[in-house]
């Protein structure tokens, strides 16, 4: 598992854990809150109904007198009177309370509620209770009322007075079930509310860990792309620990990558110098017979003389590949004229096409880009190398050709000749540093440096190089380079597999 996915569970888990445990507390927070708004106007009600009770009772009222008359057929006009109040999104439809009075012995004479409980002692009841001590009382209790329905309500009782006296109690009685409504909707809004809170917390938490994880992930990629041999240019790295991880590896990787590309080329240096020096030392050898006729002496120093340039060609080009190889890019990019980059290719070799007898042409296909990036130098020398090649294996009245082509963002330059072609079995090969094939006019091997030099000169550019049979017969050797337009989109150090030694034929 992907540590951005172990973050996005973790966070989502966290983000969830948390927001439903804070639902819950305040979930439980609700109910309570309506219930002492509730309350609060309870009081009113009760104080008011105490008072107006009051002024209709005598000086000193019996029990029977407690329950006064307008108050009763009040309460019954109120309880069968169908109202329909829209408060806001509620729709309330009856008047929802009851009303019971004691007397100064807790006993109810008066209970609007049908008279269900008429002649009940009360007087242990706690809103009653306190009621008839003259101070406030409240009770929540779950009964039966007098449609044989459980309803838990809340009680409100104050105490009754008659000049001073304390003469029974009045409590006013709603059931919790007309809060429901207002519960559901605060319970709804408020699941809403940390819903998208918790929606909005957990893709900020998430966008916050991208940018710290986004780092790691370039560097993930960068190191997979140079173990598969990319030419990558090293990630930016900031100043903190995962760029000092950056900067850490990017120096790791450049000093492997130094010590491998020191211990290949003095592999590769070594095997390549053996025969020239061989050659260089039984010359020498020979060299000190004086009895050695002059022709045969001559001779013999001519090949010294070829050996050691050789070695020093050898030498030359292995360094100049070397150095080619260790650009993460381009050190030099500059817009390159085609045209002119052909016609000076194309002065430069009608010279040695007339003197070996062999047909040149060039030519720009249409639609070709006018200009491309790059480094001159480099480009203008691969295509040396690659014309060279062909030079070296085509017979006298053979055809070489430089075309340039466009194909959808890249442009091509094509070098091919009618010359006998690569063997099958060096095909697998030809792309391997110092691997070389016999010139059939000379009958000797090249350095076998040329193409390794023109795929890391393709590398560089973001682009490819191919060689390959012609089905006609010959070879074809390609060269594609990304126009300015492609290496916007795929921007630099374009993923293409670097094959090395990629080698002369």
């Amino acid at each position: 598992m992907s540590i951005r996915l172990k973050v996005a569970l973790l966070l989502l888990g966290l983000y969830s854990s948390a927001g439903i445990a804070g639902y819950l507390v305040l979930k439980k927070s609700i109910r309570p809150q309506f219930l002492r708004v509730m309350e609060d106007a309870m009081v009113d009600h009760v104080g008011f109904l105490s008072q107006m009770i009051a002024l209709d009772l005598p000086d000193d009222p019996s029990p029977d007198q407690l329950a006064p008359a307008l108050l009763a057929r009040t309460m019954k006009r109120l309880n069968a009177t169908t109202v329909d109040v829209a408060i806001y999104e509620v729709l309330k439809q009856r008047l929802d309370f009851r009303v019971y009075i004691t007397d100064r012995k807790g006993i109810v004479r008066y209970d609007s509620d049908a008279g269900r409980d008429l002649g009940k002692d009360y007087s242990r009841w706690h809103d009653v209770y306190l009621a008839l001590q003259g101070r406030y009382g409240s009770r929540s209790s779950i009964e039966l009322d007098s449609q044989k329905q459980l309803r838990h309500a809340m009680y409100v009782g104050f105490p009754l007075r008659k000049n001073g006296r304390v003469v029974g109690s009045v409590t006013v009685v709603k059931p919790y079930a007309s809060l429901s409504p207002w519960v559901a909707r605060a319970e709804a809004r408020l699941w809403t509310v940390y819903a998208l809170g918790a929606l909005l917390l957990y893709l900020l938490s998430l966008f916050l860990s991208q940018l710290v994880l986004r780092p790691i992930m370039r560097l993930t990629r960068f190191a997979r792309g140079v173990a598969s041999g990319q030419r990558l240019p090293a990630p930016r790295a900031a100043n903190d620990e995962i760029g000092e991880l950056t900067r850490a590896f990017v120096a790791m990787k450049d000093a492997l990558s130094q010590r491998r590309d020191v211990e290949g080329f003095v592999t590769q240096l070594t095997h390549e110098l053996k025969s020239p020096l061989s050659a260089i030392s039984g010359a020498a050898e020979l060299l000190d017979d004086p009895q050695m006729p002059a022709d045969a002496r001559a001779r013999f120093l001519a090949n010294i003389s070829e050996q050691a340039s050789r070695m020093d060609h050898i030498i030359m080009r292995l360094l100049k590949l070397v150095s080619l190889e260790q650009q993460e890019e381009l050190a030099n990019r500059q817009p390159i004229a085609v045209e002119s980059l052909v016609e000076d290719l194309d002065a430069r070799y009608q010279p040695t096409m007339r003197q070996r007898q062999l047909r040149w042409r060039t030519a720009i296909a249409s639609g070709a880009p006018e200009v491309i990036v790059g480094d001159r130098f480099l480009i203008d020398q691969a295509l040396d190398n690659l014309v060279q090649n062909a030079i070296e294996f085509v017979a006298p009245g053979g055809e070489i050709t430089l075309e340039l082509a466009a194909e959808a963002g890249w442009v091509a330059f094509r070098v091919t000749d009618d010359g006998p072609g690569i063997p099958s079995y060096a095909l697998p090969h030809v792309k391997r540093r110092f691997y070389s094939l016999e010139h059939p006019q000379s009958r000797r091997k090249g350095t076998g440096l040329g193409l390794p030099f023109v795929e890391q000169v393709a590398l560089l550019h973001g682009g490819e190089f191919r060689i390959d049979n012609r089905p006609s017969g010959g070879v074809l050797a390609e060269l594609r380079l990304p126009t300015a337009e492609t290496r916007r989109r795929s921007g630099p150090g374009r993923a293409a597999q670097t094959a090395r030694g990629i080698d002369e034929r």
